[in-house]
């Protein structure tokens, strides 16, 4: 039996990370922990919904809050310090983790001295106009397994010197999660929400872009753009807790309790939030959810800023400055179209990935026997499974 330690940071990755966790179990050879942090710190009632039942739970850390500076240090440290606690009375056989936040890559650095091995989600991707685009390639040479979204991710691992038998394309979990949801009635989805449904439904997620001079740009000038068109049916879900993400939310909130027929949720579920996906006619903002899962529906995208900057991208993303007139344009050419106009894409996956991480995990014959690692000097070439 596989002692296995998973780690959630955020809301985000509770759908990334929910079908693997169902895969992991119903394997019957990996006993199950789930560490939570982060984000969750506040209020874990959510995620401790989502997790399988025979997982066993651990919550630890702090909430880095939408905070800058020492604050953040202050949290990141507490983080690390707890895990390490965890991890000296749990004695974990390996330590799964997931791309790129400042409230889990302390999970990974505790871990070095323990030696234990790390098995790494969603690395090899790019965001280059986050921080977490240093946080996500760190967490790579510190990992020991590689389960990637796609040939692209796998080449970029390959490229920072890992051993291409390390390196397994499994596709984004999320997308596991995305299919399992039921479709929920347009005329019941809009009661539930309180909306009028009146026009094209906007779906919007805004994060700070944190490795800009000005995190609120993108916010600000997309908040704007919606000033200025207000009218068709809106939702908005919260901003992350990156630095700048509290002056993000007021800003945020604040527009959503001035404006006509929109609605504000911190956050949708899975339920909620895949059938929003759904019935959208347009995603606006520079979320990663615009980019991995929206294309499952060939939901039209516009994605604002650099905060995704380099990421693969699928066929329904068009890509804008953080400029109101171009945001608008963008808006007005999409919503002058058809619902979901684009042909669903996979640059992602298939929907299948939580079994493949699963197996990954499973065809070791010991995890122990990752830890050593040897820098590899040829690249190699990988091809997609679906």
């Amino acid at each position: 039996m596989i002692r296995l330690l998973s780690i959630t940071s955020s809301r985000a990755d509770v759908g990334i990370l929910k079908p693997v966790w169902s895969a992991l179990i119903e394997t019957g050879r990996i006993e199950l922990h789930v560490g939570i942090t982060g984000m969750h710190c506040p209020n874990s009632d959510y995620v401790k919904s989502q997790i399988p039942k025979g997982a066993q739970t651990h919550q630890f850390g702090a909430d880095i809050g939408g905070h800058y500076g020492s604050y953040v240090v202050q949290a990141m440290s507490q983080i690390q310090a707890n895990s390490a606690d965890l991890y000296a009375r749990l004695r974990p056989d390996g330590i799964l983790v997931t791309g790129d936040r400042m409230d889990m890559f302390p999970t990974a650095v505790a871990a070095i001295p323990f030696n234990i091995p790390i098995i790494h989600l969603h690395g090899g991707e790019r965001t280059e106009g986050a921080m977490d685009d240093r946080l996500r390639h760190a967490m790579t040479k510190l990992s020991h397994l590689h389960c990637v979204s796609n040939a692209d991710a796998a080449g970029r691992v390959c490229q920072m010197g890992e051993e291409a038998s390390r390196i397994v394309i499994t596709g984004a979990p999320g997308l596991d999660t995305m299919l399992m949801v039921d479709q929920i009635p347009k005329v019941d989805f809009f009661q539930e929400l309180g909306l009028l449904d009146n026009g094209p439904l906007r779906l919007v997620t805004v994060h700070p872009e944190t490795n800009s001079t000005d995190m609120l740009h993108a916010g600000k000038s997309v908040v704007e753009a919606l000033t200025q068109t207000a009218g068709p049916p809106t939702i908005i879900t919260a901003p992350n807790s990156d630095p700048g993400g509290n002056e993000l939310m007021a800003l945020m909130t604040g527009f959503c309790q001035q404006a006509p027929n929109t609605v504000f949720r911190a956050t949708l579920g899975a339920h909620l939030y895949v059938n929003a996906m759904r019935h959208a006619a347009v995603m606006l903002g520079n979320s990663s959810s615009g980019i991995i899962e929206a294309p499952l529906f060939g939901l039209p995208v516009i994605n604002v800023g650099n905060r995704q900057l380099g990421r693969l991208q699928g066929p329904n993303v068009r890509n804008c400055e953080s400029d109101v007139p171009q945001i608008i344009d963008q808006l007005n050419e999409i919503l002058a179209g058809h619902p979901n106009q684009n042909a669903a894409s996979y640059p992602y996956g298939d929907g299948a990935a939580a079994s493949r991480i699963a197996n990954a995990i499973l065809d070791q014959d010991d995890l122990k026997s990752l830890l050593n690692k040897s820098f590899a000097d040829d690249t190699a070439k990988f091809v997609n499974p679906w």
